[in-house]
């Protein structure tokens, strides 16, 4: 099965796009696929080219890095902007080039970038996250994955990790997902290894995905004593040890691989409710089931930015607001205000870290009436204001 190389162009004006082109068919022997700087898809980009003219462009391609953790990253910048260049070794670049760039030494780069990337443990993670991303279509194609990727047996759960307020930094750090997978390969091999034998890992920019198979016998994660038990001992370990707090969503058990993308949605639904009420770990076949309740959680994730009550809410589903405050209390663990609040909060964080939006902006695009009251509950819950979060978590260049 020949290998195709995903890659992408950023800041790459027209006639230099021309020239890269080529350059890159020939690096590759034509086994690649081009995406324009403007594909918002998840295809997972092997090769990114950027080049650097001003601070800003740092940026987009920190947060396009963040997206393709595991691409190769070239960076090309003219000699008046190489005070910025240790951005580059931060973001781990494979080549640092200057303009104006030889056709030789870009294609060199080109074909050493590749050569990372048919590692085995890259190949596997490339092709679980297909399998995540619902793109793999076919048994055929399953079977011819499965054995150029090496592995026994194909996962049946999949379990998100995420780190809280004030270890996100961690989570996102190649340094910390380290520090996970060791922790987890080791409670595995010394407590779970007669039940699992393979655990995998896929990086996402805010979370890590852990996937593992369980045996057929148990066809529901809940029977599992051991894993509930074990993976909240992983979180206490590392809270213990690094003073970090990490949270969890696990899917629910599904035997067919062509099907994998439906516990990684169920996970991401765990992990957000894990976050959202506060709680370590989380099973989606734990969540409400009441239909009521999840009719108001949709609509509570699309109007969050509105003056939402209690009442106008309860009244959608036609309940009493006493009732349904019980009801969202028993079930989530939170209070409706609790709930809201974290919501937005959650939000600020992303808009914060990701956007250029002033905070009084954010603030009112989150459902908070005035800045002064956004800033006030946004320190509550994450010990930072609004602008001192933001010069945390979003990339920076001294002039």
């Amino acid at each position: 099965m020949y290998t195709m190389y995903n890659v992408k162009f950023v800041g790459i004006g027209p006639e230099m796009s021309e020239n890269f082109t080529s350059w890159v068919n020939d690096a590759l022997n034509g086994r690649y696929m081009l995406f324009p700087e403007s594909d918002e898809s998840n295809v997972q980009i092997d090769i990114i080219v950027a080049q650097i003219q001003a601070s800003f462009d740092w940026i987009k391609v920190n947060r396009l890095r963040k997206k393709h953790l595991q691409s190769k990253l070239i960076i090309i910048m003219n000699e008046e902007n190489l005070k910025t260049a240790p951005i580059a070794v931060n973001l781990n670049a494979h080549s640092l080039l200057l303009n104006p760039v030889r056709k030789n030494t870009f294609i060199n780069a080109i074909k050493t970038s590749v050569e990372g990337l048919g590692d085995l443990p890259i190949v596997r993670e490339m092709f679980l996250r297909r399998l995540l991303y619902g793109e793999v279509k076919t048994n055929e194609e399953l079977e011819q994955y499965q054995t150029f990727s090496k592995m026994d047996s194909i996962p049946n759960i999949v379990c998100l990790v995420q780190g809280a307020d004030g270890a996100q930094d961690f989570i996102e750090n190649e340094e910390g997902r380290r520090v996970i997978r060791t922790h987890l390969r080791s409670a595995i091999k010394n407590h779970l290894s007669l039940w699992v034998k393979d655990v995998y890992f896929v990086s996402f920019p805010r979370y890590l995905a852990v996937l593992f198979h369980i045996p057929y016998v148990y066809k529901s994660i809940r029977e599992w004593d051991q894993i509930r038990y074990y993976l909240l001992k992983l979180i206490e370990e590392i809270q213990k040890e690094y003073g970090i707090t990490l949270h969890a969503g696990v899917g629910s058990v599904y035997n067919e691989p062509l099907n994998l993308n439906q516990p990684y949605r169920e996970a991401r639904k765990a992990l957000g409710q894990s976050i959202s009420e506060g709680s370590l770990l989380c099973f989606y076949e734990e969540l409400t089931k009441d239909t009521n309740l999840q009719k108001c959680i949709e609509y509570i994730s699309n109007y969050f930015h509105e003056d939402l009550s209690i009442k106008k809410v309860a009244n959608k589903v036609h309940l009493s607001h006493t009732y349904f405050s019980r009801l969202f209390k028993k079930e989530l663990g939170v209070s409706f205000v609790e709930y809201v609040t974290n919501i937005r909060v959650k939000r600020a964080k992303y808009l914060l870290a990701n956007t250029n939006d002033t905070i009084e902006s954010i603030a009112a695009q989150v459902g908070f009436n005035t800045p002064n009251y956004f800033s006030s509950i946004f320190k509550k819950q994450t010990g930072m204001s609004p602008s001192e979060y933001r010069e945390a978590h979003i990339i920076t260049v001294n002039e």
